[in-house]
């Protein structure tokens, strides 16, 4: 389903991290995290991060940050 780059993107996202804040921790571009997001949105069927993070918390792809 998502590759290992996808989930930790969806991970960082479930942080609540921005687009820059994940491309800064994950060393990648910002335009490469948000090609990895909308890859991550289409195979969840989630119509925004959101619902992404959801799905994402219920097939256990990520957890809930702690604190």
């Amino acid at each position: 389903m998502l590759t290992a780059r996808e989930i930790e993107v969806l991970q960082a996202i479930t942080n609540g991290l921005s687009n820059s804040e994940v491309a800064k921790q994950l060393n990648l571009s910002v335009e490469t995290v948000k090609s990895h997001s909308k890859a991550i949105l289409r195979k969840l069927g989630a119509r925004d991060r959101t619902q992404a993070v959801v799905l994402g918390l219920q097939a256990g792809l990520v957890k809930m940050p702690e604190g």
